[in-house]
């Protein structure tokens, strides 16, 4: 019964050289500051649009008088960031931009890629967080895995990806996001 407990506690995916023993958990300081900047990207991609939109809608009714109006000031921005964060840190890189920044990368509990349920669920989970008095976010400061509470309800882990794990011979470093690694960064 031993080795099937450790099976449940530790479940490496085929491409991981992630574990628990070896896993250096994201910093609260580095956490903040990913989210600060992914904040500041989602603002201008949701002014940019805002602006196109005014010009369009403008030159036909006015744009004040439009449901669609509506819609895009207050529905609008709520889809775009779930869209923002579910898609960058279900995709490849399991990272926002601002994550990949600050070294960092989500993860489920088995240290491999999270669905874009997971994603989903990660983001609306934060609305939670931030209802109460934004505890869930200081969670991670107290937590053994420092997991907010959005982490929590989604299985997710937020994990350093800039040392060297295991025996593995290789540093982890999330590709480019453009263009192939260099061959200095294996």
């Amino acid at each position: 019964q031993e080795g099937f407990g450790l099976a449940n506690q530790i479940h490496i995916s085929s491409n991981s050289a992630y574990t628990q023993e070896n896993t250096q958990y994201a910093k609260f300081a580095n956490r903040f500051a990913a989210h600060i900047i992914d904040g500041v990207l989602v603002s201008i991609g949701y002014t940019i649009i805002i602006f196109v939109y005014i010009a369009i809608v403008e030159s036909y009714v006015s744009y004040r008088q439009t449901d669609q109006f509506l819609f895009l000031i207050y529905l609008f921005p709520i889809i775009l960031s779930w869209l923002y964060f579910a898609l960058f840190e279900s995709g490849r890189h399991q990272a926002t931009p601002g994550k990949l920044l600050l070294k960092i990368k989500v993860v489920d509990e088995y240290y491999g890629r999270i669905t874009f349920g997971n994603a989903s669920g990660r983001f609306f989970g934060k609305i939670l967080s931030g209802l109460i008095l934004y505890i869930g976010y200081l969670m991670v400061l107290w937590t053994p895995k420092k997991q907010a509470l959005h982490d929590q309800l989604a299985k997710t882990l937020v994990i350093s990806t800039s040392r060297n794990y295991g025996n593995t011979g290789s540093q982890f470093s999330p590709a480019p996001i453009y263009g192939p690694r260099h061959a200095m960064d294996r």
